[in-house]
């Protein structure tokens, strides 16, 4: 039988070298290239890629293959390490210097508190500390009333004990003259004959800015109904329709004096005003008693009224102690009285010669205005004093027993020179008086006022020359 001997026989030599591991793969690598670029070209021509330029690119990764055992080309990397000279912008991540935008923000907290600097400035309390110059409120109500209202006083009015004259103007002592300071003159404000009170003495007014008049009288008054018996202790307001020359108007009842204790002929008011928060100050003729205080003839008792007119009311409380002050002679009563409310100050007359002492020292008579600026006041009184109106100068003589002084300029037709004709006309009928409803029991009171009634009921005579009437000649001339 024939042995088959063909090349690829199992046992012969060239199935043995086939076999061989670097043979096959000598013969194989290549089919498969050939293989594989026989398929890429079919696919190339199915998507329109020319051979040429797949071939190309084909050969580019057979070659790239290669190079990439070229891991050598890695030390080149390093070199784009240095790109991360890029990581490097991680010095603009340094830009944590915008952290330190922070330290801004936290200059930004910082502007705060100068801003509560600012603060400070609000404890600019410093102002607050100008509360003290309203503390110098107090040279105010010192040094300000001593000169300013001086300077200021336009008018005084005045009313006098005892009928007199004054240039060319005669008066009674029911009237109320009007004193000009620019132009020095005197004129009638009221006539009280013209209303029918010329039988007693108008001892005490208050002119309210409405320009009706509160009065009381040394005597009580007999007024026709309604008003009817007004005691010397009570008050009435003097409506007027008119007053100067020819002085015309009605009356009514203001304060019933029986009401709150005013009883006695001690208490006749003899002087009274308004404090600054409006509260009735009184003064009386004599030693006064009622609800809840007493006091002198030179002191100032003031009362909170509840109500007035024909029920009056309210509360009594000492307001000038006229004896802290050396007002304690018995020509030392204060008769007349005006409080200027924007400054408190007091102004005053009194019965006759008087000598005040408080942080100074004023003297004067029964014709002068003296000035009260308060220190301090009630149980423990004590002032600045100045004189501000001299009767004399003013060329006025009589007593004074109550006033009222002006700060502004007098208003036309408010006052005239020319007297009424029925002045002195005694046939005016006048209302009836009680002059016997007195009764006086203060000592000093009464010892300055029967020294000064013999004083003013002497009788002065001429001297006559006795050697001429014994030589039989003619008497002389006066």
């Amino acid at each position: 039988m024939q042995k088959n001997h063909s090349a690829f026989s199992k046992n012969s030599r060239w199935r043995r070298l086939w076999q061989q591991p670097t043979i096959k793969q000598f013969f194989l690598a290549p089919a498969a290239i050939i293989a594989l670029f026989y398929s890429l070209s079919l696919f190339g021509a199915g998507i329109g890629v020319q051979p040429d330029r797949l071939m190309a690119a084909d050969s580019a990764k057979v070659v790239s293959a290669p190079t990439v055992p070229t891991v050598p080309t890695v030390p080149t990397v390093p070199t784009e390490t240095p790109t991360a000279t890029e990581t490097s912008v991680d010095t603009p991540t340094a830009t944590a210097t915008e952290t330190s935008v922070d330290t801004p923000t936290s200059t930004a907290t910082v502007t705060p508190t100068p801003t509560n600097t600012s603060t400070t400035p609000t404890a600019t309390a410093t102002p607050t500390a100008t509360a003290t110059p309203t503390a110098t409120a107090t040279p105010t109500a010192t040094a300000t009333p001593t000169t300013t209202p001086i300077v200021a006083i336009k008018q005084y009015y005045i009313s006098s004990v005892s009928n007199g004259k004054v240039d060319s103007l005669r008066y009674s002592d029911e009237d109320i003259l009007l004193y000009d300071v620019a132009t020095d003159t005197w004129s009638m404000f009221f006539d009280g004959s013209d209303v029918k009170v010329g039988r007693t003495d108008l001892d005490a007014f208050f002119i309210n800015d409405d320009g009706s008049i509160l009065m009381s009288f040394v005597h009580p008054i007999n007024f026709p109904a309604p008003l009817g018996k007004v005691d010397d202790s009570d008050i009435v307001k003097f409506i007027p329709t008119q007053t100067g020359e020819t002085t015309a108007g009605t009356f009514e009842l203001y304060f019933d004096a029986s009401d709150v204790g005013l009883t006695t002929g001690n208490e006749d008011i003899d002087a009274f005003g308004f404090t600054p928060d409006g509260r009735l100050l009184i003064s009386t003729y004599g030693r006064v008693e009622v609800p809840g205080v007493s006091g002198r003839d030179e002191d100032l008792l003031v009362f909170a009224a509840t109500s007035l007119g024909d029920n009056t009311q309210g509360t009594w409380a000492l307001y000038f102690d006229g004896s802290d002050v050396d007002l304690t002679q018995g020509s030392e009563d204060v008769n007349a009285l005006f409080v200027d409310v924007p400054t408190g100050n007091l102004y005053m007359t009194v019965r006759g010669n008087y000598t005040a002492v408080g942080n100074n020292t004023v003297s004067g008579d029964y014709n002068d205005i003296f000035r009260c600026s308060p220190q301090s006041l009630g149980n423990t009184t004590n002032c600045n004093f100045a004189n501000v109106f001299n009767g004399d100068a003013a060329r006025f003589f009589t007593r004074i027993d109550a006033i009222a002084v002006k700060f502004g300029p007098v208003t036309a037709n408010m006052a005239t020179t020319v007297q009424s004709a029925d002045l002195f006309n005694d046939d005016l009928p006048q209302y009836d008086v009680d002059a016997d409803d007195l009764d006086f029991s203060d000592d000093d009171v009464d010892e300055f006022d029967d020294a000064q009634e013999a004083l003013n009921t002497q009788l002065w005579l001429p001297i006559i020359d006795n050697a001429v009437i014994n030589q039989g000649g003619p008497l002389p001339l006066p």
